[in-house]
């Protein structure tokens, strides 16, 4: 068992009604994973997926109010099903994933964190009661590993997750949150089948903090669009940002 060479991306509205930016950046993969599988899942071809492997879940599935938690909830039944990477679609290729698969031979599921400072970090895991904040736009897995099933299983039980709040039913129900608790019973066993990436492979930077670099030895560039979220929002996290730079630059230069 590994991970296979193959590339999975979703798109509900299909390939034709994709926007060209999201086109282009598709294609960065191609061009760097000429030999590998590409794949672009639909609503149409996961309900066929749900329909066949998984009918139970398509009453979930359609209850979603929200289409991102439709495309959260599908890529943890692609990796189940087909193993694989997943990326989202707001993510261009730097550089080729087999170096990657390479440096990890062993690891049957590669996971990423989010690239906030230490303290943040501290906080976050204190919130949600884990030790690792993990992101979801960007996974690896081999075919049937079986601790996605309890990953599927307990989706069903996340719908009512901050029901009433928009931007935390998404990310409890189906996003990083709940990813971040339903893998952490395995990761706090230290499962030799997990390795979690040093975020400068795949999330060196948050792609709303403009003025950062991306590390050189990154694999992907990703702008994290956010396209779910209210532009407010969107705004007050590039805000917080250059407060922060701001913060760090006074006290660095109050520290010489």
């Amino acid at each position: 068992m590994n991970i296979p060479r193959v590339i999975h991306q979703i798109w509900l509205q299909g390939a034709a009604a994709m926007p060209p930016r999201y086109v282009d950046m598709r294609q960065s993969w191609r061009e760097k994973h000429p030999t590998w599988e590409h794949r672009l899942w639909d609503d149409a071809s996961i309900r066929a997926l749900l329909r066949q492997h998984h009918p139970t879940f398509l009453a979930t599935y359609g209850s979603y109010r929200r289409l991102i938690q439709r495309v959260d909830a599908a890529k943890y039944f692609i990796l189940y099903r087909h193993g694989g990477f997943y990326f989202d679609l707001d993510t261009r290729c730097r550089r080729p994933l087999d170096s990657l698969l390479h440096e990890y031979p062993h690891a049957l599921l590669l996971l990423s964190e989010h690239p906030f400072s230490p303290t943040e970090e501290r906080l976050l895991r204190l919130v949600l009661g884990t030790r690792h904040v993990l992101t979801n736009g960007t996974l690896a897995s081999a075919a049937g590993l079986s601790l996605w099933q309890d990953v599927l299983a307990e989706l069903p039980r996340a719908v009512g997750r901050f029901r009433f709040q928009r931007e935390l039913n998404v990310t409890f129900s189906t996003g990083p949150a709940f990813l971040s608790r339903a893998l952490d019973p395995h990761l706090r066993r230290a499962d030799r089948r997990i390795s979690v990436l040093p975020p400068e492979y795949f999330e060196s930077k948050f792609g709303f903090d403009s003025e950062a670099d991306y590390d050189p030895r990154s694999f992907i560039e990703h702008s994290h669009d956010a396209t779910w979220q209210p532009a407010f929002l969107r705004a007050a996290f590039s805000k917080y940002f250059d407060v922060k730079r701001s913060l760090t630059r006074t006290a660095r230069g109050r520290a010489r």
